[in-house]
Protein backbone atom coordinates (compact mmCIF):
# COMPACT_ATOMS: atom_id res chain seq x y z
CA UNK A 1 0.00 0.00 0.00
CA UNK A 2 1.00 3.25 -1.10
CA UNK A 3 1.46 6.19 1.91
CA UNK A 4 -0.44 8.45 -0.98
CA UNK A 5 -3.21 6.27 -1.12
CA UNK A 6 -4.03 6.24 2.52
CA UNK A 7 -4.00 9.64 3.26
CA UNK A 8 -6.96 10.17 0.37
CA UNK A 9 -9.07 7.53 2.65
CA UNK A 10 -12.49 9.56 4.26
CA UNK A 11 -14.56 8.25 6.52
CA UNK A 12 -18.63 7.92 6.20
CA UNK A 13 -18.03 9.94 10.07
CA UNK A 14 -16.00 12.47 8.78
CA UNK A 15 -18.39 13.18 5.49
CA UNK A 16 -21.32 14.35 7.36
CA UNK A 17 -19.66 16.08 9.81
CA UNK A 18 -17.97 18.17 7.28
CA UNK A 19 -21.11 18.55 5.51
CA UNK A 20 -23.47 19.62 8.49
CA UNK A 21 -20.52 22.65 9.07
CA UNK A 22 -22.30 24.22 6.74
CA UNK A 23 -25.59 24.32 7.57
CA UNK A 24 -27.12 27.79 9.15
CA UNK A 25 -29.50 28.72 11.17
CA UNK A 26 -32.76 29.41 9.13
CA UNK A 27 -33.97 33.34 9.03
CA UNK A 28 -36.49 34.39 10.78
CA UNK A 29 -39.60 35.42 8.94
CA UNK A 30 -39.80 39.05 8.04
CA UNK A 31 -42.98 39.71 9.75
CA UNK A 32 -41.20 38.45 13.52
CA UNK A 33 -38.49 40.38 12.56
CA UNK A 34 -40.53 43.80 12.08
CA UNK A 35 -42.52 42.79 15.37
CA UNK A 36 -39.07 42.75 17.30
CA UNK A 37 -37.46 45.71 15.43
CA UNK A 38 -40.50 48.07 15.50
CA UNK A 39 -41.78 46.69 19.60
CA UNK A 40 -39.51 49.57 21.31
CA UNK A 41 -38.32 46.60 22.76
CA UNK A 42 -40.71 44.99 24.57
CA UNK A 43 -40.56 41.95 21.95
CA UNK A 44 -37.02 40.22 22.30
CA UNK A 45 -37.11 36.84 20.91
CA UNK A 46 -38.88 34.67 17.84
CA UNK A 47 -41.46 33.73 20.48
CA UNK A 48 -42.54 36.64 22.24
CA UNK A 49 -43.21 37.33 18.55
CA UNK A 50 -45.34 34.93 17.84
CA UNK A 51 -47.07 35.47 20.73
CA UNK A 52 -48.04 38.94 19.92
CA UNK A 53 -48.87 38.02 16.58
CA UNK A 54 -51.49 35.57 17.53
CA UNK A 55 -52.89 37.88 19.99
CA UNK A 56 -53.09 40.81 17.39
CA UNK A 57 -55.07 38.09 14.86
CA UNK A 58 -57.36 36.95 17.84
CA UNK A 59 -58.34 40.60 18.33
CA UNK A 60 -58.83 41.28 14.61
CA UNK A 61 -60.83 38.50 14.55
CA UNK A 62 -62.89 39.24 17.59
CA UNK A 63 -63.35 42.78 16.48
CA UNK A 64 -64.55 42.00 12.87
CA UNK A 65 -66.99 39.46 14.18
CA UNK A 66 -68.67 42.12 16.95
CA UNK A 67 -68.86 44.47 13.74
CA UNK A 68 -70.41 42.06 11.71
CA UNK A 69 -72.47 41.03 14.03
CA UNK A 70 -73.95 44.18 15.60
CA UNK A 71 -74.67 45.26 12.23
CA UNK A 72 -77.12 42.41 11.24
CA UNK A 73 -78.64 42.76 14.42
CA UNK A 74 -79.93 46.31 13.86
CA UNK A 75 -83.13 47.23 12.86
CA UNK A 76 -83.15 48.74 9.15
CA UNK A 77 -85.78 51.53 9.16
CA UNK A 78 -88.60 50.68 6.86
CA UNK A 79 -89.68 52.36 3.92
CA UNK A 80 -92.85 54.13 3.66
CA UNK A 81 -95.18 53.01 1.03
CA UNK A 82 -97.45 55.40 -1.00
CA UNK A 83 -100.52 53.68 -1.05
CA UNK A 84 -103.79 55.70 -2.38
CA UNK A 85 -101.63 58.06 -4.38
CA UNK A 86 -102.58 59.29 -7.78
CA UNK A 87 -100.24 58.17 -10.19
CA UNK A 88 -98.17 60.64 -12.16
CA UNK A 89 -98.48 60.17 -15.57
CA UNK A 90 -96.07 62.34 -18.12
CA UNK A 91 -97.44 64.09 -20.90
Amino acid sequence: MNLNESSQIIFENEELQRSGAHITQPQLPKIVQWVIRHSGGYVRNEKQAASALMIFVVLAVIFSLSMFLRRENTVKPAVPSITGAPAVVAN
